[in-house]
């Protein structure tokens, strides 16, 4: 089961005879699947490998058969039995992989209605977040989505058989640090592929070179998502048995397969641009499955791994100084940013204390004004005057004359205050 089932309304009657012959050729071969699968072992690599050279693995046994040509089975076993449902259990899910991973899970094949349902959603969300655990050095990569999408989809919707696979592959099948932080496993893997190309396709590598189209700008899809977003699925999977069969060496054949069927089209191209936009929808088109993987295997021309071992080797050096140079920078550039962090932090809580004091000083003038206003509304306490007093005092002025002054004033003011003395005088 693919991530699409195809309209066969929308393909053109070449691409429906193409793909109907992949599928006769396959199905060819599904009586000596069978026969296996009921013994649940596989022969000799040689004749398992003959084998999916002449029409891939049939589709309802992949699950297994991939399972045990990748080392998957073995790897599964060496594990405690609750492995892979323990990880999710301790990943942080305010991690920048886990936070990752939740924006790309609606975008991996929207189309099929069950990756893009909850089950799905949730299939794939555990085996990318326990991947993460995994691997915590890589911990998540965009395009490993996509292969556990598919993954998934072969392995009659199975999590945990979804899961040992894509370590199988991460881990043991493609090249180390594939997806590790500045994919240095994919720079390495680029640079050996142009170098195949220059030496096997030498006229379309000078045109490439001659407009600045680099192979990574072609190539990028093919080796970090498997060839799954770049063919039909059903031709993809073709690869993708041969990949669990023989390594990632058929990812450079078949590579240099797609360059070759496709190369007066991209020689005839005269940007860049142009480059990117033909191999794209050339590759989309292309149903003849039995076509690529014999091109693949038959014209690309001897390419014993040990070659690529020793191109990997020459590039790995300064892969590994591009890496480092990086490393340095981006530690550089977290250094001069954590220092305008603290800057930042320091400049803000001044500015705060600033602010308190300004508070703190703008309470206290309008306490200071309240108390002032209310101590403004308090009216001047005049004593009690008795009549008879004030009387008395008038004559005593009067008789004299003139106002008192003095220790005279003073008495006056007794005089006037108290009421009991004026009245004992009188007496």
């Amino acid at each position: 089961e693919g991530a699409t089932v195809p309209d066969a309304s929308k393909l053109t009657s070449q691409q429906q005879a193409d793909r109907l012959q992949s599928s006769k050729t396959a199905g060819a071969l599904s009586k000596k699947w069978d026969r296996i699968a009921e013994t649940h072992t596989l022969p000799s690599a040689s004749k398992v490998k003959s084998l999916i050279r002449k029409g891939g693995v049939d589709s309802k046994h992949r699950a297994w058969v991939w399972a045990e040509l990748s080392g998957a089975t073995l790897l599964r076993s060496s594990k405690p039995a609750t492995y892979f449902r323990d990880l999710p259990a301790t990943a942080d899910v305010n991690s920048n992989s886990v936070k990752q991973i939740e924006l790309d899970l609606p975008r991996t094949n929207p189309e099929h209605i069950w990756l893009r349902g909850q089950e799905g959603q949730a299939a794939l969300r555990s085996v990318l977040i326990a991947y993460s655990m995994h691997d915590q050095q890589v911990g998540y990569c965009q395009g490993l989505n996509f292969i556990v999408g598919s993954l998934l989809l072969c392995v009659d919707r199975d999590p945990e058989s979804a899961f040992w696979l894509l370590i199988a592959l991460t881990d043991h099948i493609l090249y180390p640090g594939t997806y590790a932080p500045y994919l240095p496993g994919f720079q390495v893997e680029m640079l050996t592929l142009a170098n195949l190309v220059q030496k096997k396709l030498p006229r379309l590598h000078r045109h490439l070179e001659h407009l600045g189209c680099e192979i990574h700008l072609l190539a990028t899809d093919w080796f970090i998502c498997l060839y799954i977003t770049t063919l039909p699925v059903e031709v993809a999977l073709r690869v993708w048995d041969s990949l669990f069969c023989e390594g990632a060496k058929i990812l450079y054949r078949v590579a240099l397969a797609l360059l070759q069927l496709h190369e007066q089209l991209l020689l005839s191209c005269d940007n860049a641009g142009d480059v990117l936009h033909t191999m794209k929808e050339s590759s989309r088109a292309w149903w003849n499955a039995d076509k690529l993987m014999a091109t693949a295997f038959r014209k690309v021309g001897s390419l014993p791994f040990r070659k690529i071992v020793k191109l990997r080797r020459s590039q790995q050096g300064p892969v590994d100084a591009l890496v480092h140079e990086r490393e340095v920078t981006r530690r550089t550039q977290d250094l001069k940013d954590e220092d305008r962090q603290k800057q930042r932090q320091v400049q803000l809580e001044a500015e705060q204390k600033a602010q308190l004091e300004a508070q703190r000083e703008a309470q206290l003038e309008a306490e200071r004004q309240a108390q002032m206003e209310a101590e403004a509304q308090i009216p001047q306490e005049i004593p009690d005057v008795n009549p008879a007093a004030v009387e008395t005092a008038s004559k005593a002025v009067a008789g004299h004359g003139s106002v008192p002054t003095g220790e005279a004033a003073h008495d006056s003011v007794l005089l006037v205050s108290d009421p009991e003395t004026a009245a004992d005088d009188e007496s």
